[in-house]
């Protein structure tokens, strides 16, 4: 722990060099410098927004563009990653089950009843 590096390619880069023995990165890291890559956990990845945001052009064209052939090619190809629903919306109730949404109590304004 004696030397911290600020990027997975920055890890890379000191176990390619030999200033590290080894460091925890991603693979498509490694592999881009010519390393040996174990896996010790896969993790999944989401893209979270409001609800009330999928209905704007940006986040159509977004979701569109994630959704294209094209895309998910370029995600299969990247070492240690897979693109499983890509562009899907997904409740984060789905995505993480224990997950609960807690909504803020509004404040009541200067001069309104509390109920």
């Amino acid at each position: 722990y004696a030397q911290s590096e600020p990027s997975h390619t920055a890890i890379a880069q000191a176990v390619a060099a030999g200033a590290a023995d080894v460091g925890l990165g991603i693979e498509v890291a490694a592999r881009a410098h010519g390393l040996d890559f174990v896996a010790l956990v896969h993790e999944r990845y989401h893209l979270a927004c409001l609800k009330s945001s999928l209905e704007q052009d940006a986040t159509r064209a977004l979701r569109s563009l994630l959704q294209t052939p094209r895309w998910q090619a370029q995600m299969a190809a990247l070492p240690g990653y897979q693109p499983w629903h890509c562009g899907a919306v997904l409740a984060m109730k789905q995505v993480l089950p224990w997950w609960r949404f807690a909504h803020e109590k509004r404040r009541a304004e200067p001069g309104e009843e509390s109920a």
